[in-house]
């Protein structure tokens, strides 16, 4: 299965985050069965992404969370026609 997948240049991050996966143990348990497979067929790329993806996976920290929250800047249309006309 692996062969298949590189060699229709699939990223294995992005197969390994798919959808398909129920839970994050299942897509654990799929990186682990691929990463041994990629040591077996000698493919040290292979390997190299699925730790990452694997690091992904495990993070519990919201990469989001650092990134302050959009605020709409409200604007009354007073200043708005005030600005056209100036």
């Amino acid at each position: 299965m692996l062969s298949s997948i590189l060699d229709r240049g699939y990223d294995l991050s992005e197969v390994v985050a798919s959808r398909v996966f129920n839970s994050s143990e299942e897509a654990s348990a799929a990186i682990h069965l691929l990463s041994k497979a990629a040591v077996q067929l000698g493919k040290p790329t292979a390997v190299q992404q699925l730790g990452m993806a694997s690091a992904l996976g495990r993070s519990e920290v919201d990469p989001l969370d650092s990134v302050p929250e959009v605020v709409p800047v409200l604007v009354p249309v007073r200043a708005l026609v005030i600005r056209l006309y100036m």
